[in-house]
């Protein structure tokens, strides 16, 4: 029955007060719970104070006014939150390591760690203050004081403890500590409880999102570390080339194969920084190899993606002989088909969205091969500007030490130049290649002409073009340029986790073995929900950026409205119909 105000007369007859009565059935037959025509039942009635006319009056003109608003992050958290508990990831992790720190879990640490990295993510120190202001410690009853740092390195150290790094440390020598093969480097880091957890995992993602693996794409990075070079406490950073120009840094490699689709990651590892690709390649394949014969039911087989860096003839054998591998797609170096380049623009006669390209067969690594060259006129305006950008700054500088040159003898500038171009950098290769001069004296002032050299003219050739191969020699060509194409989203997960605006990663401030293979394994679980998040937004006809994606959830807010320590309202901002897709896209939110 529906709900009625009444008038009570004071005892005098002179007030009235005014009450608010509603009444409702509830079932008390248990045997007939949700049958509304059987089954014993009460009624139960609930009756509300209003007040006076007047009181009732001065509500409605002076509504009460607030004590304190508070306002804690809601759309975010509440979306990481909610795709975690779509894969049981909590519980996995729980089952895998079942000590309580602080009365909170492994798997709960970890939620939050991974969730504190996505956006504006806070140091250890500070991701108890972080959390306190979300929606989190209400929704999984976490007093957010007890989330210090030492609380977290406790977390992460019953992942991989340190003491056992430690102790596998002393098994190698001084030769092993510089250089370990990938096996060697995964071995030392003891990472079983991370394979079972991903073991546990990925099955699930597999059948609840059904991800396919028939196309998998690979790349490699390495991320730097302020770690001393005199630390011997960690062996896994190293000097080495870094793809981020922090070559005086210590680095860390990482490894990432994603699937072609929807780009979540599938298996990742850590090694030493100063590990070549190419050389890491084959044990790094049978890996991820393995890693798709047990996370799936059924694998016939997966085309696989990777760059020129990953190429030697040794490389290619292992792929052939891989008997997962159905068919490969890689990519060439011009310096070692430098009349590939040569070869007139009007040969390229067959099209492709933005790309002419010609198609040849061509003895690649001792296999017969279709290779098709692919070229795009925007691509090569976009690289002829970068390049001569490059060349201005470059004798912009070399000018710089010619106006400050003092003495008068050539040769004592010449060494100056020379020293320069050998040290500043076009493309990825010595100025000095791409670059020459000529030191004049004009009316006795010292000047100096610039000119590109032939490897200058030559590069410029290669501008726009880019050269594929597969030994597959029936696949489509198109096809063959779409899938390498796609290798750009195992790349963006490198610049999202470089850029520091989505999942920031680098650089590692972490200076123990254990501790940055635990973080790294936080930060792709943290990218991982994220992925799936934009693939339910996908999937409900939004396409988004990932970053576009997380300014928009960061935008719905949870607004706590304070009367009283007994009286307070919770309201969700949801300020357009795009929030509220999104949110029922991802179901934390019922209604808008």
């Amino acid at each position: 029955m529906k709900g009625k105000i009444y008038e009570q007369k004071s005892k005098s007859g002179k007030k009235a007060y005014y009450h608010y009565r509603y009444s409702y059935r509830v079932k008390i037959d248990p045997a007939y719970k949700g049958n509304k025509t059987k089954g014993k039942s009460k009624v139960v009635t609930i009756n509300k104070y209003l007040g006076t006319a007047e009181n009732i009056l001065d509500k409605c003109t002076n509504p009460e006014k607030p004590n304190n608003v508070i306002v804690k992050e809601y759309g975010l958290v509440s979306a990481l939150h909610k795709i975690a508990e779509d894969i049981d990831l909590i519980k996995i992790i729980n089952s895998v390591c079942d000590e309580k720190i602080k009365g909170i879990s492994i798997g709960e640490y970890l939620f939050i760690a991974a969730a504190n990295r996505v956006g504006n993510h806070n140091s250890k120190a500070t991701i108890g203050d972080w959390f306190s202001k979300t929606i989190l410690p209400e929704k999984m009853e976490i007093d957010a004081k007890s989330l210090t740092s030492q609380s977290f390195w406790s977390a992460f150290d019953s992942i991989i403890p340190q003491k056992t790094v430690y102790q596998n440390m002393e098994k190698y020598n001084a030769r092993y500590k510089n250089k370990m093969s990938f096996d060697e480097a995964q071995d030392f880091l003891t990472e079983q409880k991370i394979n079972e957890i991903e073991m546990l995992l990925y099955p699930k993602l597999m059948e609840l999102y059904n991800i396919t693996t028939d196309t998998v794409i690979y790349d490699t990075t390495n991320f730097h570390h302020y770690i001393s070079g005199n630390n011997e406490h960690t062996i896994i950073p190293q000097t080495g080339k870094s793809k981020n120009g922090k070559n005086s840094n210590r680095l860390s490699g990482l490894l990432l194969a994603i699937d072609k689709e929807f780009g979540i990651p599938l298996f990742h590892a850590l090694y030493q920084g100063n590990m070549h690709d190419s050389k890491l390649f084959p044990e790094a394949l049978s890996k991820i190899s393995s890693r798709l014969s047990e996370i799936t039911k059924s694998v016939e087989g997966y085309t696989f993606i990777f760059d020129k860096g990953n190429n030697t003839q040794e490389n290619m054998k292992v792929i052939s002989n891989n008997e997962l591998i159905k068919s490969l797609i890689g990519s060439l170096s011009f310096s070692s088909f430098k009349q590939l380049a040569k070869i007139p623009l009007k040969n390229y006669d067959q099209a492709y969205e933005k790309w002419n390209f010609l198609e040849l067969e061509k003895s690649v690594f001792e296999q017969k091969a279709k290779v098709i060259i692919t070229y795009s006129e925007k691509e090569r305006d976009h690289e002829l500007r970068g390049f001569n950008k490059r060349i201005e700054a470059v004798e912009k500088q070399v000018l710089d030490i010619v106006n400050s040159h003092t003495k008068r003898a050539k040769k004592t500038l010449a060494e100056k130049i020379d020293k320069k171009l050998s040290e500043l950098k076009i493309k990825t290769s010595r100025a000095k290649r791409y670059l020459s001069y000529k030191i004049e004296k004009e009316n006795d002032k010292i000047k100096v002409h610039f000119s590109k050299t032939k490897d200058a003219k030559e590069k410029q050739l290669t501008f726009g073009k880019r050269i594929l191969f597969t030994y597959d020699l029936e696949k489509n060509s198109a096809e063959i340029i779409q899938l390498y194409h796609d290798k750009y989203k195992v790349e963006d997960v490198y610049r999202n986790f470089k850029g520091g605006n989505i999942v920031e990663y680098s650089p590692i401030y972490h200076w123990t073995d254990s501790k940055i293979r635990v973080q790294t394994f936080v930060n792709v679980l943290s990218y991982l929900l994220l992925k799936l998040v934009e693939l339910n937004v996908v999937r409900s006809g939004e396409r988004l950026s990932l970053s576009s994606l997380v300014s928009c959830l960061n935008e719905i807010k949870e607004v706590v409205t304070i009367y009283s320590k007994d009286v307070f309202h919770k309201n969700v901002t949801t300020v357009s119909k795009l929030h509220i897709k999104i949110a029922k896209a991802i179901g934390f939110c019922d209604s808008g």
